[in-house]
């Protein structure tokens, strides 16, 4: 077969190259930033009690929230103008109490971050009464409302393996990136060199994805040991509780339980004289046998917790 009839059959660079390109076209971006009311620079504030409500509210609705240039779905749109799509907000969750979105840039929106033409994100929220319960989309603007980090600040590695292997400068915009791309057709080097870029992609991903594992690992491990020397949660639970947290949004959700959970120490004001006091054979009085059969927990469970407790008071 020539090179001729390859070029005509097989489809344009733009396209293939767009699976190398994943990682910049789907990514996560902060919505919302953290905190029970967020204020902005205009002067309104926002409650936002419980972004996990929001977050339950997004996925009930089934449908991805658009990201539109400055708002014009709602500027424009609504006087017969157009307001095409920058990107799809596909799915929302919590990270330390911010609200973060995936989204699926379109090409409109790659190009628009890529050249820097816009770089910042600015939510439209469902908030009646100011108090913050869905998410109904956003706008890439160049003034948010809110402190929000800018979309394109950050050089992505991706971006400058791909950059490099089309003959670009290091620093190429991901604008400059895709024109380069849709310029070029396929020949005999570009399977390999797209394979290549597979590669790179995919090791840049795996490279993170166990990064993010690390520390979700070790923030949970941290939360859950805190939690047992608390008295919130006992030794013989660590381990389910470790397992809800075998994601980032359940790892969210753990914190909120151990948050909202009361020590047995604080309810029942156990002081040093009485976690000391033995009465059963495994260090428990008789008032500590008493919650430990209410908890419907073993008392060696609960003389576990007790014995850690009494180590921390000696060490005070």
């Amino acid at each position: 077969m020539s090179n001729a009839a390859h070029t005509e059959t097989a489809p344009a660079i733009g396209e293939a190259i767009a699976i190398a390109l994943n990682a910049e076209a789907d990514a996560w971006i902060m919505l919302v930033p953290a905190g029970v009311q967020v204020r902005g620079r205009d002067g309104r504030t926002f409650k936002n009690p419980d972004p996990h409500a929001v977050v339950a509210a997004f996925a009930k609705d089934g449908r991805a929230a658009p990201i539109d240039i400055n708002h014009a779905q709602f500027l424009k749109a609504p006087a017969g103008d157009e307001s095409p799509a920058a990107g799809w907000i596909e799915e929302i969750e919590v990270r330390d109490g911010a609200i973060w979105g995936r989204v699926e840039w379109t090409k409109i929106g790659l190009n628009a971050l890529g050249d820097k033409s816009y770089r910042y994100i600015s939510p439209a929220l469902i908030a009646p009464g100011e108090t913050i319960v869905g998410i109904a989309g956003a706008g890439l603007v160049n003034r948010p409302n809110f402190n929000m980090p800018a979309l394109n600040s950050e050089e992505d590695p991706t971006a400058s393996a791909l950059a490099e292997k089309l003959g670009l400068p290091a620093g190429a915009s991901m604008g400059e990136i895709v024109a380069a791309v849709d310029a070029l057709k396929l020949n005999a080097a570009t399977p390999e060199a797209l394979a290549l870029a597979v590669e790179q992609r995919d090791k840049a991903v795996a490279d993170l994805n166990a990064r993010l594992e690390a520390e979700r690992r070790a923030e949970a491990t941290t939360l859950v040991e805190q939690a047992v020397k608390d008295g919130k949660i006992t030794p013989a639970t660590k381990g389910d509780y470790l397992a809800l947290c075998a994601t980032r949004e359940g790892l969210e959700k753990v914190k909120c339980i151990i948050a909202k959970q009361v020590s047995f120490f604080a309810v029942f004001d156990l002081d040093d004289r009485q976690l000391g006091a033995a009465g059963d054979g495994v260090g428990l009085n008789a008032q500590l046998r008493e919650i430990a059969d209410k908890m419907g927990t073993p008392h060696e469970a609960i003389a576990a917790v007790v014995a850690e407790q009494e180590s921390a008071n000696a060490g005070k």
